[in-house]
């Protein structure tokens, strides 16, 4: 079932992220068109009405509280964060983790609202993006993945690590950050809930590794895999040799 409305929407916000993407990274650079090329192809014809998605979202989830909140403070002055803020109204929410030991405030202070992608308004097996939305002081574990991803903060302010010992660099409104394959990354949120922008291209299916250190101080990954209802569950656990 479609929505001629929504459909619009959608269109119009494709159009504007990507020609704001465009705008604001090096066309040298060897990633770009790795990301632009697939998102340029969504159809936005194809826009499913959110009650005919197959997979119930979750409305209440605990960290939509802070959804007004966020999307207040995103930057309407410019026709994307305007597009945005309206969309981030009609994307279906869903947490992302649970069980296997995710801490509290991650399980209920993070969820994500689906643009392109398995069970999202427009499927496709090509593109994963939409929207994050994370409580304030939110704790992302160190993680990587062989997917290439993006995130554009909407609003908030996030402390992006990448690598083991890296340095972390804020992600504040309108910033963009760029994580190449099997980097990884962590993310830390500030005093204000974040909303931010994500585009994920490549091998779609493949899990989410978290990097944890032990007591002992060895590294381990805990292998994250998508289930049927698209939440996240961990699967096994590998040392991570020296």
């Amino acid at each position: 079932m479609t929505d001629p409305e929504l459909s619009e929407l959608v269109r119009r916000f494709l159009a504007q992220w990507s020609c704001d993407l465009r705008s604001r990274v090096d066309p040298g650079k060897s990633w770009v068109e790795s990301f632009l090329g697939p998102l340029e192809r969504l159809d936005p014809n194809q826009v499913i009405a959110p009650h005919a998605l197959q997979e119930p979202g979750d409305q209440s989830h605990p960290s939509l509280v802070h959804l007004d909140h966020a999307i207040a403070s995103i930057n309407l002055d410019t026709e994307l964060g305007q597009l945005a803020g309206q969309l981030a109204r009609r994307v279906k929410w869903r947490g992302l983790y649970k069980g296997g030991g995710v801490a509290p405030d991650l399980q209920d202070g993070m969820s994500a609202g689906r643009i392109a992608g398995p069970g999202a308004l427009i499927e496709s097996d090509k593109v994963l993006a939409g929207f994050f939305l994370l409580a304030p002081h939110v704790y992302y574990p160190k993680h990587d993945h062989e997917a290439l991803e993006i995130y554009q903060a909407l609003s908030g302010s996030t402390a992006v690590t990448h690598g083991i010992d890296g340095t972390p660099t804020h992600l504040e409104r309108g910033g963009l950050s760029y994580q190449a394959e099997h980097v990884v990354h962590d993310l830390r949120v500030d005093d204000e809930p974040a909303l931010l922008l994500y585009l994920w291209t490549g091998n779609l299916g493949v899990p989410t590794w978290w990097w944890r250190r032990d007591d002992d101080g060895h590294w381990w990954r805990d292998c994250w895999e998508r289930q049927a209802d698209l939440t996240m569950r961990k699967t096994r656990s590998l040392p991570v040799k020296p």
